[in-house]
């Protein structure tokens, strides 16, 4: 979900674990939020996905069952909304005030905020739910971390970061 932290927690673990971090906004998009073509978006991410060790970020309901598939594990964060859309505001501002380009976005993709957008923050949640819900029973190895709250946010990095390192 957009604003839920997956840029933030995945560039933690990427250094942590000396993982490359692969954005997929930057696979889905080209310049000025041109939507790419659904099978480059795909081919490209498999591509990535063939390599040996990764950290995916994203919220690309498209494409989750093959990135599923080939995980040791998945982080799924799940704050609330509200959460979630104050962040997108606050860093949309943020970057606009500081005139920097998000490096998990492609060049000359600014966030902004419509209502379309809008829409698609709120019903993110149920529909990824039914989806990671339906690939837990396809994939029953991919262990799932369900991150509600910072409390959780904190003990489970903690935990994964020193699991991961064993």
């Amino acid at each position: 979900m957009p604003g839920s932290g997956k840029t933030t927690l995945a560039k933690e673990l990427g250094i942590t674990l000396n993982l490359p971090v692969i954005h997929l906004d930057k696979l889905l998009w080209d310049k000025g939020w041109v939507l790419r073509s659904k099978q480059d978006f795909l081919d490209d991410q498999q591509k990535i996905i063939q390599l040996n060790r990764w950290i995916i970020e994203g919220a690309s309901i498209l494409s989750l069952s093959a990135r599923y598939e080939h995980s040791d594990f998945v982080i799924y964060l799940k704050p609330s909304r509200f959460l979630c859309l104050y962040r997108v505001i606050a860093r949309v501002v943020k970057n606009w005030l500081s005139g920097c380009q998000p490096e998990d976005k492609p060049d000359g993709c600014h966030e902004r905020i419509t209502f379309d957008f809008c829409r698609y923050l709120w019903r993110f949640k149920k529909v990824a739910e039914q989806k990671v819900n339906a690939l837990v029973c396809e994939h029953p190895n991919t262990r799932l971390i369900k991150i509600e709250g910072r409390k959780d946010y904190l003990r489970m990095t903690s935990q994964l970061i020193e699991s991961i390192k064993l």
